[in-house]
């Protein structure tokens, strides 16, 4: 007989050894640049400070993201994310971010091309969630874009989505459904320093807000993940 409780208790200590040993990699990686250019800025020409300590203050912006990724989920998996639901106006939302973070395509020499109705949407929704996801879905697309990033905002009848594509390397099919798991990402956002928990808390607050799972579709080198909000949409 298979002891069910038995093998809970295996199946959650195998996911908890592999979420360590992911976490484990993913602050070590930005702690070792850290390290490595303090020595090159401690005996470095003039010339060449302000390049490494320009390098230096983005691994600790990435390794800030990362432990704020970390306790974000921290909550979420808890059920302790505290949600405040209140009326949010979509496209002045979406036109706020994309400014506020419109330094994270300039630096990567991305210029997106932006697609945002001219008209009001209103969702029923947790503003502060909204924020984070839209972020997440920015940085995830600069990350792993080869090219340039396409974001479009859709609003037909009763149906409001968001959408953001980008070109990408190849990804296998049976990856697909993978990408939105904690801690999984391609190669090509490994390599830019991605860990995987982007997208996986996209996912889990959209849920959380009794929205579908993202949809993600690939396309001749071109990804897109679409946004359904439809459910928190306030009906005119």
């Amino acid at each position: 007989m298979i002891n069910l409780r038995g093998l809970h208790r295996i199946i959650y200590t195998t996911e908890l050894k592999e979420n360590i040993s992911c976490l484990s990699h993913d602050l070590r990686t930005p702690l070792t640049s850290i390290r490595g250019y303090l020595q090159l800025l401690s005996s470095a020409p003039d010339e060449k400070r302000a390049e490494y300590i320009s390098a230096l203050s983005g691994k600790a912006l990435r390794l800030e993201r990362l432990i704020d990724d970390f306790y974000q989920i921290s909550l979420l998996e808890a059920g302790q994310y505290p949600f405040y639901y209140e009326k949010v106006e979509l496209c002045s939302l979406l036109t706020e971010i994309l400014l506020d973070n419109y330094s994270i395509f300039s630096v990567n020499g991305i210029e997106p091309q932006i697609e945002i109705p001219n008209m009001d949407i209103y969702l029923n929704a947790d503003r502060k969630a909204c924020i984070r996801i839209i972020q997440n879905l920015i940085f995830n697309a600069v990350t792993s874009t080869t090219n340039n990033v396409v974001i479009q905002l859709i609003n037909i009848a009763d149906s409001v989505q968001l959408c953001i594509k980008n070109p990408v390397a190849s990804i296998p099919t049976e990856e697909y459904s993978k990408l939105l798991e904690r801690f999984y990402v391609a190669d090509v956002s490994r390599s830019n320093g991605t860990s995987g928990q982007g997208l996986y808390i996209v996912k889990k607050l959209l849920l959380m807000m009794n929205c579908t799972n993202p949809i993600i579709e690939i396309h001749d080198h071109n990804f897109m993940i679409t946004i359904d909000f439809s459910p928190l949409l306030i009906k005119k």
